[in-house]
């Protein structure tokens, strides 16, 4: 390496700017970062849907997918000169309205192919915008980090220590976005290599910065005598160095401790990205690279023992997880926003870690202004029953302790039809409860689980979910579009829908009930799965409602898992964002398939809130509010993936502007008896009324009464006791809803 000051030095440096300048045709981060964005955008082979569920955040919901196409909606750019900051998804009649009617004009119709160019570009700068916040300091950066490692076949690269909720994070940013990432990296490393063999390119001098808090430890390398040695020092996949030592030299100047300068020699096909064609920040001279042989020349040392510190952005502030350094064992950072609340210092300062600091690393650059990103966290109702079988046995949730519903009414003649299909003394019809294996729900199950009869009636017919009456079920979702009401989000502007168990019985296709081998370290969950089955092999695949909780793995039961679908709502909530968290990643705003960082919802919708923490109070049961944009979570069929919460026509509807308060037209299962039928075949309600009940239907007692012929209880047995009249004795000892249609043994029914 040529000595700092050196003509050759100059020289390099001269060439570098050149090329991350185009030779000077470009001048300002801004104008560099459209050029990348435009270019990738348009090299990109990802689907702009799938771009779009890659960049969720708070510039990108699933409107900008669901309403692609659709002439009467519109997208207005939040900046007329760079349009890829983010902007608006508006319906057409939007724009006469004194809040839009001044900006009309550079409006931009879905159906058009600028839409789409448009979208594409907002969803490239969003992703861009995770570098820009820092390399390791937010989900989706730490996404793409490990994405790299993996497209690039890159060996012996520094690790990065995550707490387990991180972890999970990331693991699911991961499964969402795997390939769009690779795409997004793939590019622009492509891009950027043609560049350099353009201009004929063969090798860059870089230099960046490590630092260290002061009274902490540093490796034995990092003091003065060792400048102008040759060192290994291990990369994270992707890392910000500069063309320009004086940058480095000057922001190391301002930290207070320990610190040193690194100058590299890196080939080209080791640096991957420049400010023009993906990653990097113009102001910093600054270009992106792969580790290469991870060795540099310590080029400089400081030391500002006692010295002042300047003041730091958010992003330099935030810390997610810290290197894994070999032989230091430390605690890793937490995700802003978990239980303790705990910010570390940042990784430049991490004790013991010799971590990057380059002054791109520790300053949000222009370009997050325009970059939005989502991080990837659990989907709402994703802990309640998907917990790993084989993990330690959850503490009983004392928050949480199922209300017991006890019909005491007369029977109806379903009902008795009911009892005898649960006995298997008739063959399940069509309509009957079933998991996607084909298994039929019980007479065994609904015991085990401590599940009435009469709530299957009531799923089946339509007039309550599992969980609620039919009586409940009227002020439940008439009291939650009141609390939308106040919370400024009125009821023509919401689809509210229940999903999960409570809607259907049945887990979806990513959860199995456990069986015995995946539980081997949990022999009281045996022991009940043993209760439940004897031996018996046929069970279903699925997970039924509260099977968890009732097997011991699970603290909680089933919840009650709603999707709030309102683009009104998902506005608020950004204004209440940029007012309230404007330190916070903005990506955290929304993750997944587009629904809202879950303090989010709390702050900006405090109604609906508290109308959740009183019902659960009520019912025993968590309230997991998923609020989406109105076109609801994203469709990932059209991606060619199986799984997806978009809307569906079997989805159990609450309200929605089209059928307002559904709750008073149920929709049922059950099917009209066919011509020539035998006897005992129940019909179907008739739309609008309740099965069992005529028309004419009294209202709804008031909140916290229970509806006529129906007790509610609070409390419920802990899992694996019986509660009442849910015993397996005789047919005497129980209750005479439990013996009709015949006298249940262990494993008696068609579950079997």
């Amino acid at each position: 390496m040529p000595p700092p000051g050196s003509a050759e030095r100059a020289e390099r440096q001269q060439l570098g700017e050149a090329l991350l300048t185009d030779d000077g045709r470009v001048t300002e981060t801004p104008q560099a970062k459209t050029l990348a964005i435009g270019a990738l955008a348009a090299r990109m082979r990802a689907s702009t849907p799938e771009l779009v569920l890659a960049s969720m955040g708070l510039a990108v919901g699933n409107d900008m997918a669901g309403r692609l196409g659709d002439r009467d909606y519109v997208l207005l750019p939040h900046n007329e000169r760079y349009p890829s900051m983010g902007a608006d998804v508006l319906h057409a009649d939007e724009l006469r309205s004194a809040q839009y009617q001044e900006a009309a004009h550079r409006a931009v119709r879905m159906d058009t192919d600028q839409a789409e160019t448009l979208v594409r570009m907002i969803a490239v700068s969003e992703l861009m915008g995770a570098w820009s916040y820092g390399s390791n300091n937010n989900v989706r950066v730490l996404a793409l980090q490990e994405t790299a490692r993996d497209e690039f076949g890159l060996r012996g690269v520094l690790d990065w220590q995550l707490d387990p909720r991180t972890r999970s994070a990331v693991d699911l940013e991961l499964d969402y976005n795997r390939d769009a990432l690779g795409d997004f990296l793939r590019t622009q490393y492509a891009m950027t290599q043609e560049v350099l063999a353009a201009r004929g390119v063969a090798e860059v001098i870089s230099y960046r910065a490590l630092s260290w808090p002061e009274g902490s430890d540093r490796p034995s390398w990092a003091v003065e005598d060792t400048v102008g040695s040759t060192i290994e020092v291990p990369q994270r996949p992707l890392a910000s160095w500069s063309a320009d030592r004086r940058v480095v030299a000057d922001w190391l100047e301002e930290r207070r401790g320990h610190g040193v300068i690194l100058a590299a020699r890196h080939s080209a096909q080791d640096v991957f990205s420049l400010p023009t064609t993906g990653m990097g920040f113009l102001g910093q001279k600054e270009w992106v690279t792969l580790p290469g042989d991870h060795r540099a020349t310590v080029d400089g040392v400081v030391s500002h023992l006692g010295a002042g510190q300047r003041e730091q952005s958010a992003a330099a502030a935030v810390m997610l997880g810290r290197p894994a350094i070999p032989g230091v064992v430390a605690e890793p950072a937490r995700m802003p926003g978990a239980a303790e609340h705990v910010r570390t210092p940042a990784a430049a300062e991490s004790a013991s870690a010799a971590v990057e600091a380059t002054p791109a690393a520790a300053e949000a650059t222009p370009a997050a202004a325009e970059a939005t990103p989502a991080a990837m966290g659990p989907a709402p109702g994703a802990t309640d029953e998907g917990r790993t079988p084989g993990a330690s046995a959850p503490a009983a949730d004392e928050r949480f302790q199922p209300a017991v519903l006890v019909p005491n009414g007369p029977a109806h003649e379903l009902d008795r039809r009911i009892g005898r299909i649960l006995d298997g003394a008739e063959e399940p019809p069509a309509w009957w409860l079933r998991d996607d294996s084909g298994y039929s729900i019980a007479r065994r199950d609904l015991e085990f689980l401590q599940i009435d009869p009469q709530q299957v009636r009531w799923m089946l017919t339509g007039e309550s979910p599992m969980g609620l009456t039919p009586e409940l079920y009227q002020q439940f979702g008439a009291q939650m579009l009141e609390a939308l009401e106040r919370d400024g989000v009125d009821a023509s502007q919401v689809d509210l829908r229940l999903k999960g168990t409570g809607a259907g019985f049945f887990s979806g296709l990513h959860k199995t009930l456990p069986r015995e081998a995946e539980l081997a370290d949990r022999p009281q969950a045996v022991q009940r799965l043993r209760e439940w089955f004897g031996n018996d092999q046929n069970r279903p695949l699925r997970r039924p409602y509260d099977s968890m909780y009732r097997l011991g793995l699970d603290s909680e039961p089933s919840d009650f898992d709603l999707d709030i679908n309102s683009t009104a709502a998902v506005r608020a909530a950004r204004e209440h964002w940029r007012a309230h968290h404007n330190d916070r990643y903005p990506g955290d705003f929304m993750g997944g398939h587009g629904y809202l960082d879950k303090d989010t919802v709390h702050g900006a919708l405090p109604a609906l809130s508290g109308w959740a923490k009183r019902w659960e109070d009520k019912l025993g049961r968590p309230m997991s509010l998923g609020v989406f944009e109105s076109t609801g979570p994203f469709n990932a069929q059209v991606l060619g993936r199986e799984l997806s919460s978009h809307f569906k026509d079997s989805d159990w509807i609450i309200h929605r502007p089209q059928d307002p308060m559904a709750w008073r037209t149920p929709r049922s299962r059950v099917i009209e008896r066919p011509a020539g039928a035998g006897a005992g075949v129940a019909p179907a309600p008739v739309a609008g009324q309740a099965a069992g009940q005529a028309s004419g239907q009294a209202a709804a007692p008031a909140a916290g009464q229970a509806g006529p012929g129906l007790s509610i209880t609070a409390g419920q047995p802990a899992p694996g006791t019986r509660g009442p009249g849910q015993g397996r004795g005789t047919a005497a000892a129980q209750p005479e809803h439990l013996r009709r249609g015949g006298t249940p043994g262990r494993g008696s029914g068609r579950g079997r």
